[in-house]
């Protein structure tokens, strides 16, 4: 119910009971078709039947007339009172958009025009604009159902010219036209029957696949362009009246690649993964459909794997099907014997597709990973042994190692796990392999606090070792926030030399911990950035700087936050839009 003084002059007007009545009809929402011009106002309010409802306002004073009984045209019925508090609520809301933000102050002043001022206003905008006009002109046309699709396909050829452009400045400027006359031929698309959109969406690709082959684009600016134009490549194909054979076969004939100069994303995600009706029809011709191409026989690991670009879809289409299988949550009913059956199997296609896929180490390494997760022992010790026969670097021989301790996990060998973790972390010193030793401390029932004090001191002492002074200590102090050891990074950190993120981390921590150890190592972090004669490094400075101020809890604390503003401003005075960022948010 809007709150305001009219609503008296209403009781009074209309008298009590009739208000009452006419007020519930508000709450109600009977009023319809709610239309203002200048001071006077008609509506219809919906009872049983459909009354007409005019009023005016004269001298802030409400006058109307209802062709109901009640009123017989000039008493103030009940109807009336229902579309008057439609306006004082109406006027309530318009006056709070007033003092919005910049939509919501235009949304009031377009409330508060008359229909006919709105459409005039409107008219005027959309033809001071060539493009917009455009754009309306097949608006009222598709309206009419007047189709002309010479009209579209010279529009779709007007956003891609096709011309040599190779200057990246000038493939952006293409790209952004593209996209903006695109964005607005979409629009229309959307209105149009399926089966036109359809066409005319492959019309567009098709032309964007032919503008591509004059175009130089390193930098992506025509991914805009092409999402959008695959999007309602979907939005259109959902919306044909075919067959779910006829749908299938469309989807399989886009595994050909049909535009040379851009791949065709996942089929199965854009198309399929959302339709559960057409689901099971399109797995059942992918599997056959792959079925059909050579099989590699061979036992070793087929490194230079070779596969037609068409093989290659529809296998990772296939492989990300049966990772989704396996990732869905089992019902509440207990697993019967028929779902495990089919979990496996599932698993056994994800492990074959990914093997055919496979064409690196590492993609052996996730297979074997997969492999280990899901129980599949014999495969993955099959991989390793065959991952093991190669010559390897450092961080694959760590890889291989932490595997085979994952391996050693599973059969609940704990000590040998704890080598082969040992072993890769070694190799790598990577904090993430230390992780590892430690979580199988924490689990073991047999393994004591002196265990994991006895391989922290093992780990810090090779670090020790084996870094020299020049080196990144950044696996140090890795290693001393995964042991807790926080107070000794935070005394260490001032000096190190470690990743701003790694700084990053440690500062935090120790303003909370050491205050002003913590303190220092945010002013060594935060006079990294100005050096970096670049707007991104100043606006980190000031992020940080924000973080910290926010941080303080002293009055001590803050003392010395103002010193380093004024330090800052000074030694870095020749960095002209530093100190101007400076200067907005702390002033000096």
């Amino acid at each position: 119910m809007p709150d305001s003084t009219p609503i008296l002059h209403l009781q009074k007007l209309a008298g009590r009971r009739t208000f009452d009545k006419g007020e519930m009809l508000y709450f109600q929402e009977a009023v319809h078709r709610f239309s203002k011009d200048g001071m006077i106002i008609s509506a219809i309010v919906q009872e049983i039947q459909e009354f007409n409802v005019q009023l005016s306002i004269i001298d802030d004073q409400y006058e109307g007339s209802c062709n109901c009984t009640d009123s017989e045209g000039f008493d103030f019925c009940k109807h009336c009172v229902a579309v008057a508090l439609t306006d004082i609520a109406r006027e309530t809301d318009l006056k709070n958009l007033q003092e919005g933000d910049e939509v919501q102050r235009i949304t009031a002043y377009i409330e508060s025009m008359s229909e006919s001022e709105v459409k005039s206003t409107l008219l005027k905008q959309v033809t001071a604009d060539i493009d917009i006009a455009e754009q309306w002109v097949l608006f009222a046309d598709v309206t009419n159902g007047k189709i002309n699709k010479k009209v579209f396909v010279d529009l779709i050829n007007k956003a891609l010219p096709l011309r040599e452009v190779w200057r990246q400045n000038r493939v952006k400027t293409y790209f952004e036209s593209a996209i903006e006359k695109f964005n607005r031929l979409i629009s229309v698309l959307n209105k149009l029957p399926p089966e036109t959109a359809f066409e005319l969406t492959q019309t567009a690709l098709l032309r964007y696949n032919k503008a591509l082959g004059k175009i130089k684009d390193d930098k992506g600016y025509r991914l805009k362009v092409e999402v959008a134009l695959l999007q309602m490549l979907a939005t259109s194909f959902r919306q044909l009246i075919w067959g779910d054979e006829r749908k299938v076969a469309f989807l399989l004939s886009l595994y050909k690649q049909p535009f040379p100069n851009f791949p065709l994303p996942s089929i199965y995600k854009r198309f399929v993964k959302n339709e559960p009706d057409l689901k099971p029809l399109f797995l059942q011709k992918l599997m056959a459909h792959e079925a059909k191409f050579e099989q590699d026989k061979t036992s070793h690991l087929n490194l230079d794997n070779e596969l037609t670009d068409n093989h290659r879809f529809v296998l990772e289409d296939l492989a990300l099907y049966c990772a989704e299988e396996i990732e869905l949550p089992n019902s509440n009913e207990i697993d019967s014997d028929t779902k495990k059956i089919n979990r496996n199997e599932t698993l056994g296609h994800l492990i074959q597709y990914q093997d055919k896929l496979a064409s690196s180490l590492n993609d052996y390494i996730d297979l074997a990973e997969l492999c280990i997760e899901h129980g599949r022992k014999d495969d993955a010790k099959a991989y390793i042994a065959k991952m093991e026969s190669l010559e390897l670097n450092y961080r694959q021989e760590s890889k291989v190692l932490t595997l085979n301790a994952k391996l050693q996990e599973s059969g609940e060998d704990i000590d040998a796990a704890l080598d082969l973790h040992w072993r890769a972390y070694t190799r790598s010193f990577n904090a993430k392999d230390f992780l590892a030793i430690l979580g199988l401390l924490q689990q073991s029932s047999e393994k004591t606090e002196q265990d994991t004090q006895y391989w922290f001191e093992k780990a810090r002492t090779l670090l020790q070792e084996q870094l020299n002074d020049d080196d990144d200590e950044d696996p140090l102090f890795e290693l001393y926030l995964a042991c807790d050891q926080f107070e000794v990074a935070v005394d260490e950190a001032l000096e190190a030399s470690i990743s701003s993120k790694l700084l990053h981390q440690i500062a935090v921590i120790g303003l909370e911990q050491q205050p002003e150890l913590g303190f220092a190592l945010y002013r060594r972090l935060i006079r990294l950035y100005p050096k970096n004669t670049n707007t991104q490094g100043y606006e980190t400075a000031i992020e940080l700087l924000v973080e910290l101020k926010a941080a303080l809890k002293t009055k001590k604390q803050h003392q010395a936050f103002e010193f380093l503003i004024s330090e800052l401003s000074f030694d870095f005075k020749q960095k002209r839009k530093f100190i101007v960022l400076l200067q907005s948010h702390f002033g000096l």
